[in-house]
């Protein structure tokens, strides 16, 4: 294209001639400078979302399914690699395996020490180093490591029994139960660190976790944490226990012989406590509330909280034998002695004698109802005599007695030679009344005797 230089363009035809041969290589020229960077351009649409792997499926026959996650799945070829070489052939018995001794008669140990004590059974690495000791069964690290003699004992649990060298017939169930325990027999501890501090003692139970017997024997210990008490004792819960319940109902008997509250022995017997069976409230509470509603009768005194009352009551003797009583007839018993009189103005022995007219009797000074008990003992009874045994007053202190209640009428067929006869009635006397006793037989002979052997006497109670 030309273009004049009045503006004008004027474009000419095709020039090209034909194409020439190929001429050689020229030389590379030399690199150009970079250009500067051109503008970033805009993002671009996001693509398509990816598959994902969901899950892997071994198929147990060298193959493995993917499932990915358009649920689309794809099984892989067989992976099995080729069989590696055989391995050497295990142990076929426990007597093949180098940590299982079975050298003791009866006995097999897997990883204990080494023993040749008989039917011992042990399992655990170090338990049971019995050198001598038999029917030991050790189960745990350390279980029964310093047995040397003691038979037939039981452990189970890390450091179970781990000091008992010389005990027998031991039972110990949990890590360091009776760890202490050296000598002791006939011990059982279930629980951890059960049966603490019992070194060379025997007959102990322990059951719960840091139960401590401090060296007691034929003590039983129950609960977290429980010290014993002593020998021969039984201990229930430690000291943050508040109620203890024997049936769940409360309803089981408790035997026991003594009984101990707070520290003080309770002496009172089973009888005694009886009493207040059925008692709701404090007893001295219904005490006074009863003394406070009480109304004094005839001899009785109330004074603050004291009651007292007048009994009127004296008892005579007859204080020698009085030979020969005549049958048919009223023998009056001659009271000579006054054991104890109450009240010498109701009562006053009067006389000695024993004939109707100065006979010995009682003087009553005051009106009202007399209990009468007469207890007559007699000697040289006879076969078949038939004995009378009556209560006599009189209005004077001599004089004739009359006859007022008879209180004993009996026959006596056998061939005793002394009979005791107690009787007892209830008399309405006035006062300046006397009053005796008198016995009349079907024979003569017997009489009624003061001796050692039984005593004639007559009891009189103002009622």
């Amino acid at each position: 294209t030309i273009t004049y230089t009045d503006n004008t363009t004027f474009t000419t035809s095709d020039f090209t001639g034909p194409t020439g041969a190929t001429g050689p290589q020229g030389a590379t020229g030399a690199a150009g400078t970079n250009g500067t960077n051109g503008s970033d351009g805009a993002d671009g649409a996001d693509g398509a979302d990816g598959k994902g792997i969901a899950s892997t499926t071994d198929n147990n026959d060298g193959t493995f399914t993917i499932t990915y996650t358009d649920n689309t799945t794809f099984t892989t070829s067989d992976f099995t690699g080729p069989a590696g070489n055989d391995g050497s052939d295990g142990a076929s018995i426990l007597t093949e395996l180098t940590d299982v001794i079975t050298t003791g008669q009866g006995s097999i140990l897997i990883g204990g020490a080494s023993s040749s004590a008989s039917y011992n059974t042990a399992f655990g690495y170090n338990s049971l180093d019995a050198t001598s000791s038999q029917k030991n069964s050790a189960f745990g690290y350390n279980s029964l490591t310093n047995s040397t003699s003691g038979a037939s004992n039981s452990a189970f649990g890390q450091d179970s029994g781990k000091n008992i060298s010389t005990g027998s017939y031991n039972t110990a169930i949990g890590q360091k139960s009776s760890v202490d325990l050296s000598s002791g027999d006939y011990n059982v501890s279930l629980g951890f660190n059960a049966g603490d501090n019992i070194t060379s003692n025997s007959n102990n139970t322990f059951i719960g976790s840091n139960t401590v017997g401090s060296n007691t024997t034929n003590a039983t210990v129950l609960g977290y944490g429980v010290t014993s008490q002593g020998s021969n004792t039984v201990t229930l819960g430690n000291s943050d226990v508040t109620d203890v319940y024997l049936a769940q109902d409360s309803g089981a008997t408790v035997h026991v012989n003594q009984l101990n509250l707070d520290g003080t022995s309770v002496t009172a017997t089973a009888a005694e406590l009886n009493f207040v069976d059925g008692v709701t409230s404090n007893i001295q509470t219904q005490l006074d509330s009863k003394l406070s509603s009480l109304t004094a009768g005839d001899g009785i005194t109330l004074s603050g909280s004291q009651i007292s009352t007048d009994v009127k009551v004296a008892k005579f003797n007859w204080s020698n034998n009085y030979d020969n009583l005549s049958n048919s007839t009223e023998n009056y018993i001659p009271w000579d002695t006054t054991v104890f009189n109450s009240n010498s103005s109701v009562f006053q022995l009067t006389n000695s004698g024993s004939t109707g007219t100065d006979c010995a009797r009682i003087l009553i000074n005051e009106t009202g109802y007399y209990e009468l008990k007469a207890l007559v003992f007699l000697y040289d009874m006879y076969n078949n005599v038939d004995v009378k045994v009556s209560v006599a007053k009189s209005s004077g202190s001599t004089g004739t007695m009359s006859l007022i209640e008879l209180i004993f009428d009996g026959k006596f067929s056998e061939t005793t030679s002394d009979r005791t006869l107690n009787s007892s009635t209830i008399l309405s006397l006035s006062s300046g009344e006397y009053i005796s006793i008198s016995v009349n037989p079907s024979a003569n002979g017997p009489y009624p005797s003061s001796s050692s052997n039984g005593k004639t006497t007559l009891t009189l109670t103002k009622l």
